[in-house]
């Protein structure tokens, strides 16, 4: 039993994604996880899997693993829903986005790790990026390289805590080398 958790942007050039219908800015990668990486990554070992339920590759992620443990081709995953706060996704302006993290909560175990007792704050992204690092061998970046930004931070704290980190280039995903991610 192998954990790998997920981190990526909210938008690639400027799109967000849609899962009903993805714009051409998402639709490689969403076809190269689906079909390729999560694949791969079930056949040697990866059973629980982290995701962070915001937008962009966090959800792109979720539903992924949602279709893989629904289908039977990997019932046995965990999914593990990482809220940061009961509130966090109040500004969300598309009621499918809600719908998208429903379908992903119905299979999923959901850790909230605040509470509404405390007012939702950015910085709480920060800390549930970190609770998903701290619970996974592997941390996976959709990454495109910006100098700034809540996935930079992920992948950087993963660096510093020692996990093995996959970098993908959403524009031209590729599998990680043999040594990379299967110890």
């Amino acid at each position: 039993m192998k954990q790998m958790c997920f981190t990526g942007h909210r938008t690639l050039n400027k799109a967000y994604f849609n899962a009903g219908s993805p714009t051409t800015e998402w639709s490689a990668i969403w076809n190269w996880l689906f079909y390729t990486f999560l694949p791969e990554a079930y056949k040697i070992g990866y059973t629980d899997f982290y995701v962070g339920g915001a937008l962009g590759v966090d959800m792109m992620a979720g539903l992924s693993l949602y279709q893989h443990k629904v289908s039977g081709f990997a019932p046995d995953i965990n999914i593990n829903l990482c809220i940061p706060h009961p509130t966090y996704n109040a500004r969300w302006c598309m009621d499918r986005d809600r719908s998208n993290l429903d379908v992903i909560k119905s299979v999923a175990t959901t850790h909230t790790l605040f509470d509404e007792t405390v007012p939702f704050a950015m910085w709480m992204l920060q800390r549930r990026n970190e609770f998903m690092v701290d619970r996974s061998i592997t941390c996976t970046g959709i990454y495109d390289g910006r100098d700034h930004g809540g996935t930079r931070n992920c992948l950087g704290y993963a660096h510093v805590n020692q996990k093995q980190v996959i970098e993908i280039n959403p524009y031209k995903p590729e599998l990680p080398e043999e040594g990379e991610w299967k110890r």
